[in-house]
């Protein structure tokens, strides 16, 4: 995962994603559909699906969907560069038909956001659970976030179990920062690697809940922590 407010080594990378103003055409929520037959009856007038990934996310043994949605047609950003914006859903499988579990409108990072390394998404799935993994940079800098979501029956929605926030100050030099934080039982560790030598500590923390849909990409440093 990448985000810079956890690392103060890293302070480049809000700038870089805030310079993009990379929400200013986020999915409508309203015209998200709740049901549907196939994966992209999920897509709103003018988004398509970019990627997807198929797993188990509420345990009931039939495969869900994770889809990365992405605009049919090029916005602006704030310099007027042409910008493909994207957004997060998540479908589970009852009944033959797929109806709408959860979604993220700013969480994904627009085309242009990555800086010069671009912006790079992978999803990818564990137990009941599914994760992104987000990274960038630009120059001798780059990014990595990587945040795990768990379904929460309760709430009836997605939160952060786990989130790992990587930035690299000297990609030449392999100087790394990496900041663990594991919600599940209130644990941060962090990881400063340079070159071949690594250095780890941990402590206690209370975590906070925090929803997908929650998410803002643009305000990061509220987003982790207690």
């Amino acid at each position: 995962m990448k985000y810079a407010m956890l690392n103060k080594s890293a302070p480049f990378l809000l700038t870089l994603i805030l310079s993009c103003s990379a929400f200013a055409n986020e999915i409508s929520v309203a015209n998200i559909p709740k049901t549907g037959a196939t994966a992209e009856e999920f897509c709103p007038p003018g988004w398509k699906i970019e990627a997807q990934l198929a797993a188990d996310l509420n345990g009931d043994g039939v495969q869900d969907k994770v889809l990365q949605l992405i605009g049919k047609k090029p916005g602006k950003n704030s310099n007027g560069v042409a910008t493909d914006y994207r957004a997060l859903i998540v479908v589970f499988a009852r009944s033959g038909k797929f109806e709408l579990a959860d979604y993220a409108t700013k969480l994904l990072l627009c085309s242009t956001c990555g800086g010069q390394l671009g912006a790079s998404i992978d999803l990818d799935k564990g137990k009941n659970s599914f994760s992104v993994d987000q990274s960038g940079g630009g120059g001798n800098d780059s990014f990595d976030y990587k945040l795990v979501f768990k379904y929460d029956p309760t709430k009836k929605q997605f939160i952060v179990s786990k989130a790992d926030v990587s930035s690299s100050t000297d990609r030449v030099s392999n100087t790394d920062t990496t900041t663990s934080y594991d919600y599940e039982h209130g644990i941060e560790t962090i990881t400063k690697t340079i070159g071949e030598k690594e250095k780890k500590t941990s402590k206690k923390f209370v975590p906070k809940i925090i929803a997908l849909r929650a998410i803002d990409a643009e305000k990061l440093s509220n987003l982790f922590k207690g």
